[in-house]
C-alpha cells in the first residue's frame, strides 16, 4: 500500500496550533542560535523573473541545537495585489535532519507573516523605550501591518496605534482588523504626521525609494524596518540611517540585500541574536555611539522559518 506522504498543514491549522507568543519565543531562541554559530544557513538565493516582475527565493536552514531542518520556497511579485493574488507566496518544507526525509509541508505565507512579526517583537523586547503608554506608527497597511500589530502588543502597551498607507480604504480596513477603537487605532493619510511624535515606527511597505525621513522623528525613536528587502530598494533616508544604532538579523544578509544599509553606507552595531545573548540596548548605548535612534533592519532568516515550522509540526503531532 502506497504511503499517504507528508501532511500539509494549512494556514488555518497553523493558527489553531500556535499563538503569536509561541512563535516569538522560538524565534528568539533561533536568532540567538544563529548569532552563536549553531545554525547552518546560507544567504538566501534569489532568481529574478524579469519579464514578469517577480523573484523566486530559496531559504534553507539547519539548526543542530534545535535539531530542525527546513527550506522555504517563496515568490515575491510586487504587482500581484492588482491581480487579486498575494504579493508573497510560499511553502515551507520541513525535514527529518537524521534522514533528510520530508516530514511536513506547511503554508509558508502564514509562517512568513508570523515569524517576521515575531522577529520584530524580539528586537523590540530588547530595545523598547522605557516609558509606558507608547505611540506605535505602522507604515503600511497590508498583512505585515496586521501581523506586527498583533506581535508588538505582546511586548508593549500603546496609547495609540497609527496606520499609514496610500489607499484610504485599505488603511481603514487595516485599522478595523487590528482592533479599531478598542485599541485606539487610527488611520493616517499624511506620513509625516503619522511619524512625528511616535515612539516606535514599523515600516512594512513595498517602497523602493526612501519614504520616512530622519528629520521627522524625535530622539529615542525605535524603528523596526521590514520592507526594502533588495539591495536597490529603500524605505528610510540617509539622515535616519546614519543617525541610528543599527541592529540587523544577519550581517552577511544585510551586506548583500539591505538597500537601506548598503546605499546609506551606515555602520552595523550588532545582530539581534547577539543582543539577545548580551542583554537590552537602550538610548544610553545609542548616544555613546553618537546616535539619536535605535533601528532594527529585518530581512528575514531561514532559521526563523525552520524553528517555527518545527514547532508547528510538533504541535500537529500532539493533536
Amino acid at each position: 500500500m502506497a504511503s499517504a506522504g507528508p501532511p500539509y498543514i494549512s494556514a488555518g491549522k497553523i493558527r489553531e496550533l500556535v499563538s503569536m507568543l509561541d512563535v516569538i519565543n522560538v524565534v528568539e531562541k533561533g536568532l540567538a542560535d544563529f548569532s552563536n554559530g549553531k545554525v547552518v544557513q546560507p544567504v538566501r538565493s534569489f532568481l529574478n523573473t524579469t519579464e514578469h516582475g517577480g523573484f523566486l527565493g530559496v531559504m534553507p536552514a539547519y539548526c543542530y541545537s534545535s535539531n530542525c531542518l527546513a527550506t522555504k520556497v517563496l515568490t515575491l511579485y510586487t504587482d500581484n495585489e492588482s491581480k487579486g493574488v498575494p504579493n508573497i507566496q510560499a511553502i515551507v518544507v520541513q525535514m527529518d535532519p537524521s534522514t533528510g526525509s520530508v516530514i511536513a509541508l506547511l503554508d509558508g505565507v502564514t509562517i512568513t507573516n508570523m515569524r517576521t512579526a515575531a522577529a520584530s517583537a524580539v528586537a523590540l523586547k530588547y530595545t523598547k523605550p522605557p516609558q509606558s503608554d507608547l505611540t506605535l506608527c505602522i507604515v503600511g497597511s497590508g498583512v505585515q501591518a496586521r501581523a506586527h500589530a498583533e506581535a508588538l502588543r505582546e511586548i508593549c502597551s500603546y496609547k495609540e496605534i497609527r496606520v499609514w498607507g496610500r489607499n484610504l480604504e485599505r488603511i481603514q480596513k487595516c485599522v478595523a482588523d487590528i482592533g479599531g477603537d478598542a485599541v485606539n487605532a487610527k488611520p493616517y493619510q499624511d506620513l509625516r504626521t503619522a511619524c512625528e511624535g511616535a515612539d516606535i515606527i514599523v515600516t512594512v511597505s513595498m517602497a523602493k525609494e526612501p519614504i520616512v525621513k530622519g528629520e521627522w522623528l524625535k530622539e529615542g525613536t525605535v524603528i523596526l524596518s521590514v520592507g526594502a528587502c533588495l539591495p536597490d530598494w529603500r524605505e528610510l533616508d540617509d539622515e535616519l540611517m546614519n543617525n541610528s544604532l543599527v541592529i540587523v538579523d544577519s550581517r552577511a544578509g544585510a551586506m548583500k540585500e539591505a538597500g537601506d544599509i548598503l546605499l546609506s553606507k551606515c555602520d552595523i552595531y550588532a545582530e539581534v541574536g547577539e543582543v539577545v545573548a548580551k542583554g537590552p540596548v537602550n538610548m544610553e548605548t545609542a548616544r555613546s555611539h553618537g546616535k539619536k535612534f535605535i533601528l532594527f533592519k529585518s530581512l528575514g532568516l531561514a532559521i526563523e522559518d525552520a524553528v517555527t515550522g518545527q514547532l508547528i509540526y510538533e504541535k500537529f503531532n500532539q493533536k
